[in-house]
């Protein structure tokens, strides 16, 4: 297994990988894209140096990408201090359970608190009781509860 910095070469297994960020039921008026084509966005904007407040790692096994983590620097929400937030982190679904996802994981953080954040942030699905567990167990705790409603129209 190899670790490194994404280059625009892996644009297209990066691409291969996001899908399976939605791994979990979606509600019925969204499209399960719309969870990751902004993400692919920050990807080829942090790989190709437009945006460089931010980080994107693949690992490697036999010379095939099956991971990938993103990471941004912003200030933290409520304190204004310097922060990061995790943008994607995905594993093949092959590679499920052998450690991948927390090596890469901490190797984030460690970057991270390199580039001066003092936290780092992740958004989670609720439905996505995995990932939920995941970062749970790596002392990640839940702050917000994000709140939606479908605004049908009416008929008059």
């Amino acid at each position: 297994m190899k670790i490194r910095e994404a280059v625009t070469q892996d644009l297209e297994s990066i691409k291969t990988l996001l899908p399976y960020l939605v791994a979990f039921t979606v509600p019925e008026d969204r499209d399960s894209g719309d969870f990751w084509v902004a993400d692919y966005a920050l990807y080829q904007k942090i790989i190709a140096g437009i945006r460089k407040d931010g980080f994107a790692l693949v690992v490697e096994v036999s010379n095939q990408v099956v991971a990938t983590a993103l990471v941004s620097f912003r200030d933290e929400m409520l304190s204004g201090k310097p922060s990061s937030h995790l943008e994607v982190i995905v594993v093949h679904p092959d590679y499920h359970g052998t450690g991948i996802a927390q090596n890469l994981l901490e190797i984030c953080e460690n970057r991270a608190r390199e580039g001066g954040a003092q936290c780092m942030t992740l958004h989670a699905y609720h439905q996505n009781l995995r990932a939920r567990s995941f970062y749970e167990k790596l002392s990640y705790c839940g702050e917000f509860l994000r709140y939606r409603k479908v605004l049908r129209e009416t008929k008059a």
